[in-house]
C-alpha cells in the first residue's frame, strides 16, 4: 500500500507543482492588472467609454450584453422546465388511460384480477 501511495505521489508531484506555479503567476498578473487599473483615473475611463460609443453608436456595453445573455439563459431554462413538466403530465395521463383500458379489457374477458397476498397474513 505504501508503494502505491509513493508511486502516486511521485507521478502527481510535478502536476501539483505546476498548479502552484500557475496559480502564483495568475495572482501576480491579477495584481498587475489591478495596479494598472488603479492608475487610470475614473474620468479617463469615462472618456474612453464615450469615444468607443461615438465610434459605434450601436455598440452595447459589456454589462448590457452580459445581462442579455443571462436573461436568455434564464428564459431557456424556464422553457425547458415547462416543456419537461408538460411532457411528464402527458405521460402520466397516457399511463392512466392505458391502465384503465387494461382493466376494462380484463373485465370484458372475464379474467379475475389477482389479489396480492398479504405477507403478514400467512
Amino acid at each position: 500500500m505504501a508503494q502505491y501511495e509513493d508511486a502516486l505521489k511521485n507521478r502527481l508531484e510535478s502536476t501539483r507543482l505546476a498548479e502552484i506555479a500557475s496559480r502564483s503567476i495568475l495572482e501576480n498578473t491579477k495584481q498587475q492588472a489591478q495596479t494598472l487599473l488603479g492608475a487610470v483615473p475614473a474620468q479617463q475611463i469615462s472618456v474612453i467609454e464615450y469615444k468607443r460609443k461615438q465610434q459605434n453608436e450601436d455598440a452595447k456595453s459589456l454589462c448590457y450584453l452580459l445581462a442579455i445573455v443571462a436573461e436568455l439563459i434564464n428564459k431557456s431554462a424556464s422553457e425547458d422546465l415547462q416543456a419537461g413538466s408538460a411532457l411528464k403530465q402527458k405521460l402520466a395521463e397516457a399511463a392512466a388511460k392505458d391502465a384503465e383500458k387494461k382493466r376494462a379489457n380484463m373485465r370484458l374477458s372475464g379474467v379475475k384480477q389477482k389479489r396480492c397476498k398479504k405477507p403478514w397474513a400467512v
